[in-house]
């Protein structure tokens, strides 16, 4: 908490010097942006028996079982609206209020209380140069609500979530820093973490006569993890180190490697068996005017050390004894269906003592067929590699979605969306179950947004 205290302090004498100057803020009408978007997804679930789901037996013990039309928030059919209003301050500060609106079936009824949901989002963000003397150092931050996707910022653990926290970054030449700090990794992401803060110092090289970029990074992370209150016991607090390579050949080969090592754990160090987590990944990203293809293959391995204690198995609170209310005091937030489904609590589900490796393939493609008509295809392989005694050795799921589409306008689009994916509300983080058999369905969507005082 100390260094998030320096860090909003610094933060808020950087504003102050750059705004006052004379006792003056000298605010004209071309100075504030104002910026309203809109983004709104309906999925209609053409009904199904198919009750069928392909999950690991390594984990599926693990999991809550009902049937199709209880364990997807679908229930046939599903909308969300989202209203994004922007503030932003000569392209230096910005202030975002995002409130989503769920709908989440027509077979209960137009007007049933039990499907409804909205909920506000809220961020502040900085984005200036501080000089001192000659030297300007560019510095970025952010604070409130965050998707953090990208897992060459924060790594192997808190990648593809959702989470409340600060984020600050300074470059000066060729080297850089980032410090992020997470209020929980816990609660609807399904971590045994209450705070988590990551510090990173990055060096660029330069490359010369070659616009390939290359860069390495040193990081250093601190879980600060929770009291397991059904086993009466203290998790400890976890330190790792760890190292990044990004190597950029150009812009449609890019190449990864991170790995990180538990250090240390307040209760014990006596590690008994790996430590150690890795991920070695190539992403390949090919455009022309008629296709937009990217291809991202990952090799992971997490120790079982390293896994320890880390998933959260005590609470299963999207659920309620009455199978109509949509239970718990979390919910699925509906647009989360369409993000990618690896993420660390997926692997820390592997909580037997055994090592863990993954071979990963993202394929999206996007294909325009005409000027109005197109194609969009996403695909995600998982084979797991597991020393089960049970289960045996290893374990695919492969998901995907296909959406013929017609562009009806500028970011709208409707047409016939196919599908294996389902959500998943039987444990404490936002999963995916692959269906045996896929499901039809038709799909609208619409993302845009007009800008006010330019």
């Amino acid at each position: 908490m100390r260094i998030v205290l320096i860090i909003g302090l610094l933060m808020i004498s950087i504003i102050a010097k750059s705004q006052i100057a004379d006792n003056v803020v000298d605010i004209k009408k071309n100075d504030i942006k104002l910026k309203l978007g809109f983004e709104f997804k309906h999925l209609y679930q053409v009904p199904t028996y198919n009750t069928n789901s392909l999950v690991d037996p390594e984990i599926e013990k693990n999991r809550l079982s009902d049937t199709n039309d209880y364990y997807s928030p679908f229930m046939h059919s599903a909308l969300y609206f989202g209203i994004n209003y922007e503030i932003n301050f000569k392209e230096k500060y910005r202030l975002n209020f995002t409130t989503f609106f769920e709908q989440r079936n027509w077979s209960l009824g137009v007007n049933s209380k039990y499907f409804y949901n909205y909920y506000p989002q809220f961020s502040f963000m900085v984005a200036d140069t501080i000089v001192i003397k000659k030297a300007s150092i560019p510095i970025k931050a952010k604070m409130g609500n965050m998707h953090i996707l990208d897992e060459m910022q924060t790594g192997l653990k808190a990648y593809n979530v959702d989470v409340q926290g600060l984020n600050f970054e300074a470059k000066y030449k060729r080297f850089g820093m980032n410090v992020l700090y997470i209020a929980s990794l816990d609660f609807n992401v399904g971590l045994c973490t209450d705070e988590f803060i990551r510090a990173k110092l990055h060096y660029n090289f330069d490359l010369k006569n070659t616009d390939a970029l290359l860069s390495t990074a040193l990081t250093y992370e601190f879980n600060k993890n929770k009291f397991d209150e059904n086993s009466n016991t203290n998790l400890g607090n976890n330190s790792n180190v760890g190292l990044m390579v990004n190597y950029n050949i150009s812009d449609r080969f890019n190449y990864y490697f991170i790995t990180e090592y538990k250090i240390s754990n307040s209760i014990s160090n006596n590690f008994q068996g790996s430590n150690m987590a890795f991920v070695l990944a190539m992403q390949y990203n090919y455009k022309t005017k008629a296709h937009h293809v990217i291809v991202n293959p990952k090799l992971r391995y997490y120790g079982n050390e390293f896994r320890k204690l880390d998933y959260n198995k005590s609470y299963y609170l999207y659920r309620n004894s009455n199978p109509l209310f949509d239970g718990g005091h979390y919910f699925y937030a509906l647009k989360n269906y369409y993000r990618p489904v690896s993420q660390y609590a997926l692997y820390a589900e592997y909580y037997d003592d055994y090592g863990l490796y993954s071979l990963e393939l993202n394929l999206n493609w996007d294909w325009k067929i005409s000027r109005k008509i197109g194609h969009k295809l996403d695909v995600e392989i998982f084979q797991f590699f597991r020393n089960s005694t049970d289960n045996g050795n290893y374990y695919t799921n492969v998901y995907f979605s296909s959406f013929l589409y017609y562009k009806f306008a500028e970011s709208f689009k409707g047409g016939l969306y196919i599908s294996n994916k389902q959500m998943n509300r039987d444990v404490l983080y936002q999963t995916f179950y692959q269906m045996q058999y896929p499901f039809f369905g038709f799909h609208i969507s619409y993302d845009g947004a007009f800008e006010f005082g330019k």
